[in-house]
């Protein structure tokens, strides 16, 4: 990663990174050609890294030393001739057995016997009830009507918001700022070919943020365009 993130190298190839930790879909972000005659794209790899790290440090497969909360708590643990000095003191001192099999039995009773009077308690009262293999089952709840003083308030909202189409603000908002249809790249890096891309951005969009509901969607002149290509987005 130090020679991935230097900034002051330009070119970066297969061997200045670890393959074995670009799989899946990475591989075809990871291995591609850039410029400066690069055949692995640096910014791809650095995310690969980094998602692959995040997702084993929270499952606890990647331990810090230095940590207090992410160190191994099974380094501490004593192995070999200083267990087998240990175990008999502390057995001894916290009253367990030799072997846990028995100990174990006898708490799976005391918690089968805990459940059970558990269960028996609850009787169905308030819509809860216990199976024969201990599931606690909730019934399904009421939906309350909604208050005068909530409905109200409501329509007074609704009344103040002004009636905006939003998929014509923002046509409009992208023709007056350069480069707009150029930010939207797929995951490959490439740009699209579709004929007026704008329209589908300001038809989807919307929808994709939830004010699909209330937005009317952009008309436009008949033909093959990008909204129309493969779904009807009018």
């Amino acid at each position: 990663m130090p020679r991935l993130l230097d900034g002051r190298k330009k070119k970066v190839t297969e061997a200045d990174i670890d393959a074995g930790l670009v799989t899946g879909s990475w591989k075809r972000l990871v291995h591609r050609p850039g410029p400066h005659g690069s055949t692995v794209d640096k910014n791809a790899c650095t995310m690969c890294v980094l998602t692959q790290f995040h997702r084993h440090l929270k499952r606890r497969d990647i331990h810090s030393h230095a940590s207090a909360r992410r160190r191994d708590p099974r380094a501490e643990l004593l192995t070999g001739d200083a267990y087998e000095a240990a175990k008999g003191k502390v057995l001894t001192d916290l009253r367990l057995p030799a072997g846990p099999a028995m100990l174990l039995a006898e708490n799976a009773l005391v918690l089968h016997m805990a459940l059970r009077d558990v269960s028996q308690r609850v009787g169905g009262e308030g819509g809860l009830s216990v199976d024969a293999e201990g599931r606690l089952h909730v019934a399904r709840l009421v939906a309350l009507p909604d208050p005068a003083s909530l409905i109200d308030l409501r329509k007074r909202v609704a009344g103040m918001l002004p009636l905006v189409d939003l998929p014509e603000l923002l046509l409009e908002t992208m023709g007056r700022v350069k480069g707009f249809e150029a930010a939207f790249t797929s995951a490959a890096g490439g740009v699209s070919k579709l004929a007026d891309f704008d329209i589908s951005v300001a038809a989807w969009w919307p929808r994709s943020t939830g004010c699909g509901s209330w937005c009317r969607s952009p008309r436009s002149t008949p033909g093959p365009t990008a909204s129309t290509s493969g779904t009807n987005a009018a």
